[in-house]
């Protein structure tokens, strides 16, 4: 039941996290809630108007400092909390995530923000029913850096980690709290910019089990991409067939983040030749502004080969589709060989019927000629 009510508690969090319109928040539980424990920003004075939820720190070259954040233990037991930074990038879905520890930042990312900030400690132990102050250490570059460096620290328990890692299944009790970390150098620098969205490469491949092609989109600015509409198509070269099409209605960009943008090819299989891939992010606020992308890629016999082995969906047919095709192939065979019998026996009446008429014509010309000598006699 506890791992049942944590896997709830989890959803829950995710579900309100991605309600809210800013795509810069902190995962936070309601006090009512049942978690063993939940965590608080400590704003310093450098942060940006207006907003207390997260870290939105306006800060200068060269500058460091510490910032603060509290961890509030709610059970009757000492609790160790681990705690883990993370660039923030935008996810297969379309949403901007703090905890992805394994993606690697994008090429156009040149100022992480793991590189500006470091955590004394990683594992806090936090006693029963207290709060503890965890630190973490900013430092400025002494030329500081261009637009919005966003990620954020996430905070899990250590048990749920070590059970993590225990299990097999990808169905786990872990929860945790994300806190959103924005450093600008400037309040007038944009948390938003509508600029550019480029698409990088289009990777034939298998996702979730399924054959799809991957376009790769990007967002090469330092700045969140406003909500848009993604919309992708992919057709064959010379062909109006839609083999693969695809519509998300919300996507974000964190800054300078890649998205990879899936569109499956279904259940049938893939043939390899050159495809066309065709798409375009409309911004949500307007409607107007789009941009399109479109592109040619090509499927090898052998990446098609592949595609069609390795994937979980596939093109099943019913077991009676088996049945019918074996019955009719013994019903051809026997029809078949019935025919060749019929012909053969024909075949051999026909040689039996000439053979008696060639016997009756000598017989009677045998006769003819036994008569002929009876009358010269």
């Amino acid at each position: 039941m506890k791992t049942m009510r944590w896997l709830i508690v989890t959803v829950f969090i995710c579900v309100m996290a991605l309600s809210i319109p800013s795509a810069v928040q902190a995962e936070e539980a309601d006090d009512n809630m049942n978690t063993k424990f939940t965590v608080k920003p400590n704003i310093p004075e450098n942060q940006a108007k207006n907003t207390q939820s997260y870290y939105d720190l306006i800060v200068k070259p060269g500058q460091k400092q510490e910032v603060e954040l509290s961890l509030i233990n709610k059970t009757d037991e000492e609790l160790t909390i681990d705690l883990n930074l993370a660039n923030a990038v935008t996810n297969d879905n379309g949403l901007i995530v703090y905890n992805d520890f394994e993606k690697k930042p994008d090429s156009s990312l040149k100022v992480p923000l793991t590189t500006l900030i470091k955590l004394p400690e990683e594992h806090v132990k936090v006693p029963a029913k207290k709060t503890v102050t965890a630190k973490m250490t900013v430092e400025i570059p002494a030329n500081g850096f261009q637009g919005l460096v966003l990620g954020g620290v996430y905070a899990s328990l250590a048990e749920d980690e070590k059970e993590e890692k225990g299990k097999s299944t990808g169905l786990t009790s872990r929860y945790g709290f994300n806190v959103a970390i924005a450093l600008r150098m400037s309040e007038d620098t944009p948390m938003y910019l509508a600029e550019t969205l480029q698409l990088v490469k289009l990777v034939p491949t298998i996702a979730l089990g399924n054959k799809s092609v991957q376009a790769v989109i990007q967002n090469p600015t330092s700045a969140i991409f406003p909500e848009v509409r993604l919309e992708g198509k992919v057709t064959k070269k010379g062909e109006t067939k839609e083999y693969a099409k695809r519509i998300l209605p919300s996507v974000r960009f964190a800054p300078n983040s890649t998205m990879n943008f899936h569109l499956d090819f279904g259940k049938e299989d893939v043939r390899p030749g050159t495809y066309i891939f065709e798409g375009k992010a409309v911004l949500k606020e307007d409607e107007q502004q789009v941009w399109p992308f479109k592109q040619e890629f090509t499927i090898s016999s052998q990446e098609a080969k592949k595609l069609n082995k390795e994937a979980v969906v596939k093109l099943v047919l019913p077991t009676w589709w088996n049945q019918a095709f074996y019955g009719l192939l013994v019903a051809t065979i026997v029809s078949l060989i019935l025919a060749i019998w019929r012909f053969t026996q024909q075949k051999a009446t026909l040689k039996q019927q000439a053979y008696l008429q060639q016997e009756k014509q000598a017989a009677l010309k045998n006769r003819q000629g036994a008569r002929d000598d009876d009358n010269e006699k």
